[in-house]
């Protein structure tokens, strides 16, 4: 009966937040975060479902000046990088109160909800466990510093979390201006039964997205980076020559192989079309292969587009395994626009100088400077082949 009751209230308060415009809640999400960077998610992990995630960020440093606190901040920006002013500061006060009145909306209906708020409200949490796929609410607790427990709700067809906090700026504090910042964490979940599950087909995806990439003007070269346990006792050393991806089992020690795709700064538009083409195929390939275990994230053509150029890569699709991980990396250089094709086994790192790599073991390095970087149409036999190359 309680089921009952909440799934007639759930309607309802569904058609009362989106103002009669039929909006689902996960686009009342992306409406709370538009203007902020919303990282959204899609994988399966083999657990019994496909899930989705949106998150983002909110927060804002109210900035000092000399005459009035003795200081000035170095920068005037909020925690995204952009410059503040006092209508910025009023608009996120604004969005901060958006958020908590459609979760005070949602507690009605949630099947089990927990909120906390510190009397002078420098502290809001809210855990709601908006409607579950099982009759017993299973939940585990994530602790913050700064605040009281947030529960996850791992059997939630839909749930959602709220961390917000704020006070005296840490870094330049004047008793006059304050700091803030929160997270908006929103989940929704489809059923895929365990024993439904499989092994991400690398062959199959590959064979999709690799005409693409073979284009005449598009360079290519195979690579391992290999790195035995020589860091797993000074952490500072490996991030500063590594992008960390992932330990096992607390150690740095791992392989990796694959083939980088290079396209020259001059060729933007062959770039984006690049991009995009994967991106479109990648998609189809999880939605057609639900059941294969991966994490995909969206957007990320239009995130590493707009950014200014950096060798950072970012994760476009990784296969969800134990140790032994596929994964397709977009970068936009100094230099031009590349993707990296990668294996990797146990722990998975990236050297910070990767794009100019063909090998890397243990510190010794080969550039490829001075060695020819083939073109794409003369590659057919020594990088594509794909149970040679990219399949173990």
């Amino acid at each position: 009966m309680k089921r009952i009751i909440t799934t007639i209230l759930s309607v309802v308060l569904a058609t009362t937040i989106s103002a009669q415009e039929g909006k689902s809640l996960a686009e009342i999400v992306n409406e709370l975060g538009q203007g902020r960077e919303i990282t959204k998610r899609q994988y399966n992990v083999g657990k019994g479902y496909v899930t989705n995630t949106i998150t983002f960020r909110v927060g804002m440093a109210e900035p000092c000046i000399k005459e009035e606190c003795g200081k000035e901040d170095m920068a005037i920006v909020d925690t995204e990088g952009i410059p503040l002013t006092a209508d910025a500061i009023q608009k996120e006060r604004e969005r901060v109160k958006r958020i908590c009145s459609v979760l005070d909306s949602l507690m009605k209906i949630s099947e089990e909800s927990h909120y906390h708020e510190t009397p002078a409200k420098d502290t809001i949490i809210y855990s709601l466990c908006i409607k579950n796929a099982k009759d017993s609410i299973r939940k585990y607790s994530l602790h913050y510093a700064y605040g009281p427990t947030v529960y996850m709700y791992p059997d939630a067809t839909e749930m959602t979390t709220f961390t917000f906090a704020s006070g005296d700026k840490p870094f330049n504090p004047c008793d006059k201006h304050k700091w803030s910042a929160g997270h908006l964490f929103y989940e929704y979940q489809k059923p895929m039964p365990k024993d439904q599950c499989t092994a991400f087909d690398q062959k199959t995806y590959l064979e999709s997205i690799l005409p693409v990439l073979k284009q005449k003007g598009i360079k290519a070269w195979n690579f391992k980076w290999t790195l035995d346990d020589r860091f797993d006792d000074d952490k500072d050393k490996y991030f500063d020559e590594f992008y960390g991806r992932q330990s096992y089992r607390k150690s740095f020690a791992g392989k990796a192989t694959g083939t980088i795709f290079f396209i020259p700064k001059e060729e933007e538009k062959m770039a984006v079309n690049v991009f995009n083409a994967i991106d479109s195929l990648t998609l189809i390939h999880i939605n057609k292969y639900p059941q294969q275990k991966y994490e995909y994230v969206f957007n990320v053509v239009e995130g590493v587009m707009s950014r200014k150029p950096s060798t950072r890569p970012t994760d476009l699709i990784d296969e969800y395994n134990d140790k032994n991980k596929f994964h397709l990396n977009l970068t936009k250089g100094e230099d031009g626009y590349y993707v990296a094709i990668i294996n990797s086994e146990k722990a998975y790192g990236i050297p910070k100088d990767w794009y100019k790599l063909k090998s890397y073991t243990n510190g010794e390095k080969q550039y490829i400077e001075g060695a020819e970087a083939e073109a794409s149409d003369k590659i057919d036999q020594e990088i594509m082949v794909l149970d040679k190359i990219m399949v173990w």
